[in-house]
């Protein structure tokens, strides 16, 4: 495993974002956080899971206050009574559009959650830490977020990047070989489309 970080500016419709992958990724939160505390919405297994590196991540933003909604993953997270939710959630916190929202999770967290901030006061921050090898190099590059309805897989969503994709491959310790698999699957099939270079590697 590489010990420095690889950084890699992007730039989406003209909304600079910086996706940064390494084992101490987490610890660049406080970069990308206003003044006001961040807000987290955490994956329930996850939360488990890497509870521990979970709080180093929070308490290397220097803030005292930790507000945290922690969710089930999966694609039952995606639904229209779960964004409702988190905008409960928001409201009862008082949680201004000058705060930042952190999602830590899989690709179904990181997409319900990024619309809750961007919908949410009209766009507060977001900053993404993608847990699953598939959320690494798909659901948290380019801003697209969405939620399922109507018995159709995404159709009501924005896109809304996020400031920055903290990638940290000791989340990926934990995958489960099936998981593996569909990011390895989405890797290969990116680079057959759009780069001969990275699908010969």
């Amino acid at each position: 495993m590489r010990e420095k970080s690889l950084t890699i500016e992007m730039n989406l419709d003209g909304i600079p974002s910086r996706y940064i992958l390494g084992p101490l990724a987490g610890l660049e939160l406080s970069h990308f956080v206003a003044a006001p505390p961040p807000v987290y919405i955490i994956d329930e297994a996850v939360s488990r899971l890497h509870a521990p590196w979970i709080e180093q991540i929070q308490e290397g933003c220097v803030h005292t206050q930790h507000l945290a909604l922690v969710l089930p993953g999966g694609e039952q997270v995606k639904t229209l009574a779960q964004l409702e939710s988190i905008y409960r959630w928001l409201a009862q916190h008082a949680v201004s559009r000058d705060r930042t929202l952190v999602a830590v999770g899989g690709g179904a967290v990181l997409d319900v959650a990024g619309l809750a901030a961007g919908t949410w006061r009209r766009g507060m921050g977001l900053v993404f830490f993608p847990t699953t090898l598939l959320a690494m190099v798909d659901a948290a590059i380019g801003g697209k977020t969405a939620i399922n309805t109507a018995g159709i897989k995404n159709p009501v969503g924005i896109f809304y990047p996020a400031a920055a994709v903290l990638a940290d491959p000791c989340f990926l310790a934990t995958l489960s070989r099936h998981d593996w698999r569909d990011g390895l699957a989405e890797l290969i099939k990116t680079a057959a489309i759009g780069d001969p270079d990275l699908f010969e590697e």
